[in-house]
């Protein structure tokens, strides 16, 4: 029954993913998923009105790519999975780093290096403040005082660890790609757009354990894309489907 409503809901599927494609930033996640008794993984594409689902085996960035679609253009709002460099890279879309992992990892480093750490956290939570205050309606000077606060902040902090010298060189790397919501108000800060989306697919996994086959997960996927992006929309699976199987030819 399920494969016969995911056939049904093809060509809506297909719909949410086009619109998707076309949003002006493509917010990205990934979580395991098994499949077949193997680890593979859920990928998610999320807007503001969109939520599409994609199994595959890995997390390359050919399984990015694949779910873009073909040439991408926009902002890709993403956790800094090494995957998201390389597909920045063949495509040319534009960066916003997460700030909420990011901030994350920094809280994270606090708790492992004590003062040191603290001091990083605490100059990243100031400059994310900062930026949220004009986010969507800053210029490229707020930009430009926003990476002076933290390179100053940053480069002045106590310590001299190892692990402080990797992350904060790593932050410093990333500085073209940590303000773009504060100049662009189609962009957000976050990636927890895809964070949410995840959500009821990782309390379904837990459920039921994965997918006993690939066209099993490819049926979740159809099928979940359809049921989420309904609701992002505050619409309904059973009152409004008719109406989109109608324009989808189905």
């Amino acid at each position: 029954m399920l494969e016969q409503m995911a056939a049904a809901y093809g060509p809506v599927y297909d719909r949410f993913r086009e619109e998707r494609r076309e949003a002006p930033a493509k917010y990205m996640d990934e979580t395991p998923r098994w499949v077949s008794g193997q680890m593979a993984y859920l990928w998610v594409g999320a807007t503001p009105t969109e939520a599409v689902y994609h199994v595959r085996p890995t997390r390359a960035h050919t399984e990015a790519l694949e779910l873009l679609g073909p040439r991408p253009k926009g902002f890709l709002v993403h956790d800094r999975l090494s995957a998201y460099e390389t597909v920045g890279t063949k495509t040319g879309l534009r960066h916003q780093a997460c700030w909420f992992h990011l901030l994350g990892d920094s809280k994270e480093l606090e708790e492992f290096l004590g003062g040191e750490g603290g001091q990083v956290h605490g100059v990243l939570k100031a400059v994310y403040h900062a930026a949220r205050r004009v986010a969507g309606r800053g210029t490229a000077e707020h930009v430009r005082q926003l990476e002076e606060t933290l390179v100053g902040g940053l480069s002045n902090r106590a310590g001299s660890s190892s692990r402080g010298h990797r992350f904060v060189t790593e932050v410093l790397s990333l500085r073209d790609r940590l303000f773009e919501f504060v100049v662009h108000p189609e962009v957000e800060g976050t990636n927890n757009r895809a964070e949410r989306a995840s959500r009821p697919a990782v309390v379904a996994r837990k459920i039921s354990g994965g997918s006993r086959s690939w066209r099993g997960a490819r049926v979740f996927a159809m099928l979940a894309t359809v049921v989420q992006t309904l609701r992002l929309r505050s619409q309904d699976l059973i009152r409004d489907e008719p109406g989109y199987l109608a324009a989808a030819g189905g």
